[in-house]
């Protein structure tokens, strides 16, 4: 269970930039909370369940 929570909040930082990437008045570079996001969602992958 331990390990999809790691991955919906992945997903969940991946949204949250890609709407930051979209939005034409944003300063913030949301690529890198898309680059999290995906790094949070494949460490979520490979965590081991006890």
């Amino acid at each position: 269970m331990r390990s999809i929570r790691w991955m919906f909040l992945g997903l969940c930082i991946m949204i949250a930039g890609g709407f930051i990437i979209i939005d034409p008045s944003s300063n913030w570079g949301g690529i890198q909370l898309v680059l999290l996001g995906l790094c949070l969602s494949v460490v979520g992958f490979f965590i081991k369940e006890k």
